[in-house]
Order: structure tokens, then sequence, then C-alpha cells
């Protein structure tokens, strides 16, 4: 649900795909007030429900780890493009509000004439967003690499109960009918942009469909669709591994030899 920014003119469909891997919006100054809290006291008892069971199951957990695959469908109708990775996360000194989170992705996409392989590293350590991004195609004489540091918005924390009352901020949801699959149960809820929201502002204006793993308060799957219905991008998580030894290096933020890190924080 992030705001699109082009990574390679030449393969802009990577435009849609990869900022949504990554936290939730970063600021480049320093972030204003958060919001205040999401009233709960008149929302829908179904709504209410899933956010009381969502919050119980999060702070039951720990860490997690799981492989990642994505989908994206450029609108030019070309055939779907995809991106496989992996995830880690784990709660910060015992805050379940707090998730700090590693991921990798890479994959080849294509547009027309053009093909591009895409590596990305995305990291939040708790306080800032690190990432690193490598793109190598033909077009290029040699490999573009790309990191940054950057904030998250003030108001998002990663967990469940967050992730949800941002839901609630920012578009109208709905609960879906409950499903099932990969012996994990879901609960379902449907997003939809309210007028002047961020994700409108951003020409998001589709729905988003997002799956909750009832045990966990996981998101294993995310479908981002256009204002017609069609499907534009799609995450899903699979071998989910929860409460498991995290290294915690792997929270630390490297960077190649040669590549300067552009900060976003400053100013």
């Amino acid at each position: 649900m992030t705001r699109p920014t082009h990574l390679l003119a030449g393969v802009a469909l990577t435009a849609l795909a990869l900022p949504a891997l990554a936290p939730p919006v970063a600021q480049d100054t320093e972030p204003a007030d958060a919001p205040a809290d999401v009233a709960v006291t008149d929302m829908p008892t179904d709504l209410a429900e899933v956010r009381d069971a969502l919050s119980e199951a999060w702070d039951k957990l720990e860490s997690y780890t799981a492989d990642l695959a994505f989908t994206i469908v450029p609108p030019t109708g070309q055939p779907p493009q995809s991106l496989t990775g992996s995830i880690t996360a784990k709660i910060m000194n015992g805050d379940s509000n707090v998730m700090r989170t590693h991921m990798e992705m890479g994959g080849v996409v294509s547009m027309g004439p053009i093909s591009a392989t895409i590596s990305r590293e995305n990291l939040f350590d708790g306080e800032f967003i690190y990432s690193l991004e490598t793109i190598e195609a033909p077009v290029l004489p040699e490999p573009q690499v790309k990191a940054e540091k950057s904030r998250p918005e003030p108001d998002k924390k990663m967990d469940a109960r967050s992730v949800f009352d941002a839901m609630l901020s920012e578009y109208v949801v709905e609960r879906l009918d409950d499903e099932s699959g990969d012996g994990m149960e879901f609960f379902v809820l449907k997003a939809t942009p309210k007028p002047g929201s961020q994700a409108m502002q951003a020409g998001l204006e589709g729905d988003q469909i997002v799956y909750f793993d009832q045990a966990t308060g996981v998101v294993t799957r995310m479908q981002t669709q256009s204002a017609t219905g069609s499907l534009q991008f799609e995450m899903k998580l699979h071998n989910i591994e929860t409460n498991v030894d995290v290294d915690e290096s792997i929270f630390v933020f490297e960077v190649p030899d040669g590549v300067e890190v552009v900060d976003r924080t400053a100013g």
C-alpha cells in the first residue's frame, strides 16, 4: 500500500511491485505528528471480533519466517511477472507492537523487448527502513545499485493491531467469508480506499483483499485490484514457521563496498 516509485524507466512495471514489499510509506523528513488512534467503539461487531482475535494472536507471536511469492499483472496486457523471496520477522524487545523485518526478493521482469533482473533487500530494524536494490539489464552499461535509509510513518508499527487500525483509517473495510487452506484458517477483509486517502492520491483506486492467518495474525496473502476489479498485484506467504530462533545480525543493514546510502531521514 505504499506510494509507487519508478526504479527503471524501461521496466516501469516494477513500480507497482517492489515498493509494496517494503514496510509502509517512508518519510523524507521528520514525520508529522501521528494521527489519533482509531476509535473502535463504533466498529461493526464482526470487525471488532476480527480485531480482537488478531491482537490476541499477535501477542503470542515472537517471530516467523516464510517464503514469498509475488505476481505482478502489467496494465499493458502482457503476461504476469513473478518475483520470489523470503521474510524473517521478530518482535523488538518483547514489544508486540514493533515487528522488525528483513525481506529479500528477486526475479526477471519484462516489458516488451526489455528485460531486467531485479533483486531487492528491505530491512526494518525497529526504527529505520533500509533498502538495497540492484537492477541488471542489457540496456544498462553496468548494474544499477541503490541504497536508501528512511523513516516509517509514525503510526505504522507492523503488528496486526496497527495494520488493522491503519486499514480502518484509510479504507472502508468489509469482512468477507472466512477461508481455509494449507492447514490454516483465514480472516478475509476487503478494503476500499476512502476518498482523499493516501492510496487514492497515489492512484491506487481499487480494493485490497487481505488474508490474516487466524492463529498468528500474520498477513499471508494480499491482492491489489484496479478500479475496474482486475488483479494488479498479489503477494503470498508459504512455508511459514513461527516462534523460531532468529539471528539478530539479520537486522543489521550491510552496504556493499562502493555504494553510497541515500539518507532520507536528514533535514
